[in-house]
C-alpha cells in the first residue's frame, strides 16, 4: 500500500491571546497529525509576551514567529516569506 504524504498546513494567524478563533486553531493544529495534516502555525510578534506563541509551543505545535515593528513594517513580509520558502507549505 502506498504511502501518502502528509499535508504540510502554515497557518499564518494574528494572535497576542487566546481568543475564540485563536484556540479553534489551537484544537484543529493538536488533532490535525491524526489526519495526516504536518501544521505549523506562524504569527507576529513586537516584542514583548505572547500567550497565544507559549501556549502552542506548551502543546507541543510548531510555531513560526516573524518580527515586526508595525502595522505596515515591509520587513514582516520579508520574514513571511522566508517561512514559506522553509517549510514548503
Amino acid at each position: 500500500m502506498r504511502r501518502l504524504t502528509p499535508l504540510r498546513l502554515l497557518a499564518v494567524v494574528e494572535a497576542h491571546t487566546i481568543t475564540g478563533p485563536a484556540k479553534n486553531l489551537l484544537d484543529f493544529a493538536a488533532g490535525a497529525p491524526a489526519h495526516g495534516i504536518e501544521t505549523t502555525l506562524a504569527t507576529f510578534v513586537r516584542g514583548g509576551g505572547n500567550a497565544f506563541v507559549e501556549t502552542a509551543r506548551a502543546q507541543g505545535i510548531p510555531v513560526e514567529t516573524i518580527p515586526e515593528s508595525g502595522a505596515f513594517d515591509r520587513a514582516a513580509l520579508a520574514g513571511l516569506r522566508e517561512v514559506v520558502a522553509r517549510l514548503r507549505p
